[in-house]
């Protein structure tokens, strides 16, 4: 019976003292490559937009990020925007007089952030630059489309749910900083700098 008691004891003191393999010791790995598009609701910041072009715009983005370190990743896409709106003469005696409006945006994105999974959930974190092509069009002859570039950032957090093994639940909440750059066209009537919330899907692997 001691000889027994012996033989577990050195088994049970080898166990202990056998070293854990790093996988085990570790957290899983989260995906390396995403691949995700999103449909949003932005709220304009500047009154003087809000006033042209009522009621939230709607940016769509379609975005690819990769993983390059354990939870360090970079990120690179598009975004897209485009929304009708009017302008209202009202200065009695003269009549109303109405100009409708349009105006798009195309930017292009890359940086980078930090992403932590937890259990079926993958929390974010990121910052980046914008380049965009901007456009406003007044449906009238008489008045010239505006156009040009600009230079801006964006900052934003995010919240991943795995639905399946490879599909995800996107949220995403984000401020974007996109000035109008009034040296290179005249008087530009806009600035899309503002917040958004928005929602999609991604596929990681």
């Amino acid at each position: 019976m001691a000889g027994r008691a012996r033989v577990i004891g050195v088994v049970l003191l080898a166990t202990a003292l056998t070293p854990v393999p790093l996988g085990a010791q570790s957290e899983p790995q989260p995906p390396r490559i995403a691949v995700l598009a999103t449909v949003g609701a932005m709220h304009p910041l500047d009154a003087g937009v809000r006033e042209l072009y009522e009621g939230p715009f709607v940016p769509v983005t379609v975005e690819a990020d990769i993983r390059v370190a354990w939870k360090l990743f970079v990120f690179g896409g598009g975004q897209f925007i485009g929304k009708d709106g009017e302008v209202v003469f009202d200065q009695p005696p003269a009549p109303v007089e109405r100009f409708p409006l349009r105006v798009s945006t195309a930017s292009l994105r890359v940086g980078g952030g930090i992403a932590h999974p937890w259990q079926r959930w993958m929390f974010s974190a990121a910052a980046g630059l914008s380049y965009t092509h901007y456009r406003e069009q007044w449906m009238s002859e008489e008045i010239p489309t505006v156009t040009g570039y600009t230079l801006g950032f964006t900052v934003g957090g995010g919240a991943d749910y795995r639905i399946f093994k490879r599909l995800w639940a996107v949220g995403r909440v984000e401020y974007a900083y996109t000035p109008m750059d009034e040296t290179r066209q005249s008087s530009p009537t806009f600035d899309l700098s503002g917040v958004s919330v928005s929602g999609g899907v991604a596929v990681r692997f």
